[in-house]
């Protein structure tokens, strides 16, 4: 493929995705999908390397207009996986910490993906790579060792964006007092080739890439695309009539929801979304005196701590016309 660029023809890259998982109904899956379809709108061909696939519509519809997927076992980001748990436990677990782990199963493991990786760049004539999130350690930490590897040897043009980090979930790695070892190691991840663009989802991810020295980092916000048909396809209004049953338990055309598409976990800052909807609130009761608002939780439950939980409850609970719908299990037996 051409591109004519101030009157001279110039070929397009070829983009590669390379991601610990696709086609779920996870944030990065999703988020990851919108990319590419941005990248094909272009005129961009584009091919994806990951450890896990989920079988879903639109990524055979990809795979059908010629979007291929690699993927790579040994990158597998199943956090149920034996391996991958006794892992975790000796780079991050106070008490089981054991440095020798970063010699003896992550960097093997991380040279093993890379020359993977290497094979799919070269076969593929990869020009653009897309690296999706591997600043956070576990299953993405020797894929991102990996993508590291590889950009630094190659100056591989790259987008690396980034947006969950091991600080972040402090009660979790333990970073504050985490091993030297295996702090240096995470910091592999955040590459600092001169052919990297780091992208951050908001300003407080900027501001975690700041604090590792790294300062060129431009802010693309998620979004969806509600104009493209195959992310928001049209209902009938029976089906909407009956959808909204389905979530709110009761037939109540005063109740507006609010989609939160995440799981219920603090870092999430739902609490922050029912103040807004609070403020969203007092606006729609301007014209409409009876209004409430439902937030819909789309995620499971399974990550969310009780404490988490019942601090999201006390502040729904100091807005008595907000109400929290843990949306999960409604969604699924209304979708089989």
């Amino acid at each position: 493929m051409t591109l004519r660029v101030n009157g001279k023809s110039e070929s397009k890259p070829v983009v590669g995705f390379v991601v610990s998982r696709i086609g779920g109904e996870d944030g990065v899956s999703l988020e990851v999908m919108h990319w590419i379809r941005i990248y094909l709108r272009q005129g961009l061909e584009v091919h994806i390397f990951t450890g896990q696939r989920a079988d879903g519509h639109e990524l055979s519809e990809l795979e059908g207009i010629g979007v291929t997927v690699k993927v790579t076992p040994l990158a597998d980001p199943n956090p149920e996986d034996p391996e991958n748990i006794e892992e975790f436990a000796r780079l991050h677990e106070p008490g089981r910490r054991d440095p020798r782990v970063v010699e003896e199963r992550l960097l093997p493991r991380a040279r093993a993906i890379a020359d993977e990786l290497r094979v799919w760049v070269e076969r593929r004539s990869i020009g653009l790579l897309h690296a999706e999130n591997f600043t956070l350690p576990f299953y993405h930490l020797a894929m991102g060792i990996a993508v590291a590897m590889v950009v630094e040897e190659q100056s591989i043009p790259t987008i690396s964006r980034g947006h969950d980090f091991p600080d972040d979930r402090e009660d979790l790695y333990h970073w504050s007092t985490t091993l030297p070892e295996t702090r240096e190691v995470v910091n592999r991840t955040y590459m600092r080739s001169p052919s990297v663009g780091n992208v951050a989802i908001n300003t407080k991810e900027a501001r975690y890439f700041a604090a590792r020295g790294i300062h060129d980092v431009m802010v693309i916000p998620n979004t969806i695309d509600v104009h493209d048909p195959r992310v928001t396809k049209k209902v009938s209004s029976e089906k909407l009539a009956e959808l909204r049953r389905v979530i709110l338990g009761r037939d109540d055309p005063s109740t507006f929801i609010a989609l939160a598409p995440v799981r219920p976990v603090s870092r999430k800052r739902l609490d922050v979304g029912i103040r807004f909807l609070q403020l969203v609130l007092e606006g729609l009761r301007v014209h409409a005196p009876e209004a409430r608002i439902a937030m819909l939780i789309t995620h499971d439950l399974v990550d969310g701590k009780p404490q988490e939980l019942e601090a999201l409850e006390r502040a729904a609970g100091q807005q008595p016309a907000i109400e929290l719908i843990y949306g999960s299990e409604r969604l699924r037996q209304y979708a089989a």
